[in-house]
């Protein structure tokens, strides 16, 4: 009876540590690549905490919004970050109850160490609309990148309007 309890208990150990690796597989990718045409947002979305995404050349309708996780951006090749002017941007607010949220067509928010590198931003932002939670929002701090309790590198990269 012992050797039966041992056994069970190693096995439930292995099936512990097997269901712990299969959340760590699905909790998101270490390396995305983006290619033309594809989403640089959800690749955002389902890059791990430090993981890297590379975007192949072409121009990508924005916004994007890096929230609170570690990631490399690295374009390859004549990579552009733009927006469709009739987009919807969501505000991001630097400190709770701001006035006076910050929009961007990059927008980094509560997120260590982030690397851009080898894009061009460009556009105007105040051409576009802005909305928080479904209501017109005014009087924003518009940017091509905007950089939100977060620390962020911006290499090799051009902001344009």
């Amino acid at each position: 009876m012992k050797k039966f309890k041992k056994l069970t208990a190693g096995l439930m150990g292995v099936v512990m540590a097997l269901s712990v690796c299969s959340f760590t597989a699905l909790a998101g990718y270490k390396e995305i690549t983006v290619k033309s045409g594809e989403s640089v947002q959800t690749a955002i979305e389902n890059i791990a905490d430090g993981g890297v995404i590379t975007v192949e050349e072409g121009t990508y309708n924005g916004p994007f919004k890096i929230d609170g996780k570690s990631v490399t951006i690295v374009g390859e090749g004549d990579v552009v970050f733009t927006f469709d002017e009739n987009s919807t941007f969501a505000s991001v607010s630097a400190i709770e109850n701001e006035t006076f949220p910050y929009v961007g067509i990059l927008t980094i928010n509560g997120a260590d160490n982030v690397t851009v590198e080898n894009i061009t931003i460009k556009g105007n932002v105040e051409d576009a609309s802005t909305s928080g939670k479904d209501i017109l929002v005014h009087n924003s701090r518009y940017a091509g990148v905007a950089v939100i309790n977060s620390s962020a590198t911006i290499e090799n990269c051009n902001i344009e309007d």
